[in-house]
């Protein structure tokens, strides 16, 4: 039975340059390891995640719209690395949140999410959220997610 929801992951693009070298970096770590995924560039980008959310299908027009307006009065964003770190599953470039990042995932966030009609990627109750804050289960409540604003960290898979 099809859903009629979507699950989607709104994310900064890296430039061409940083993009080809993280796909050249995970070709050569995935040679003498064992990997989960690897970045091609044809079906796993490299991305920073903004948001992850999930929205019925009915509203995939209203967000695409509101993601265009954004990024039309959005420039380019400049990430600082930090470090690697294993997180998840698989190693990530990590990248300080600066406020300007902080600033756009806010507006995005604002914007989308109440396309997402309730829906959540995590419930603030869940297993994976036992660990978490009263805040950061506050967050999930309210936006389905919890990779938001103070708690915020950007990766690059």
């Amino acid at each position: 039975m099809e859903s009629d929801n979507l699950g989607l992951n709104i994310v900064f693009m890296p430039s061409r340059e940083v993009s080809d070298l993280a796909i050249v970096q995970c070709s050569q770590i995935a040679q003498d390891n064992e990997v989960s995924f690897k970045l091609d560039g044809t079906y796993n980008f490299p991305h920073v995640t903004i948001y992850q959310l999930i929205i019925p299908k009915k509203n995939l027009e209203k967000l695409i719209q509101t993601l265009s307006e954004i990024a039309n009065n959005t420039g380019p964003e400049l990430f600082e690395f930090t470090k690697y770190e294993a997180h998840e599953g698989f190693i990530g470039a990590c990248f300080l949140p600066a406020e300007p990042i902080r600033n756009t995932q806010k507006k995005i966030v604002g914007s989308v999410t109440p396309l997402r009609e309730g829906r959540n990627v995590i419930e603030a109750d869940s297993n994976a959220a036992k660990s978490f804050s009263d805040l950061q289960r506050g967050i999930i409540r309210e936006y389905g997610f919890d990779n938001l604003f103070e708690f915020y960290n950007p990766i690059l898979p």
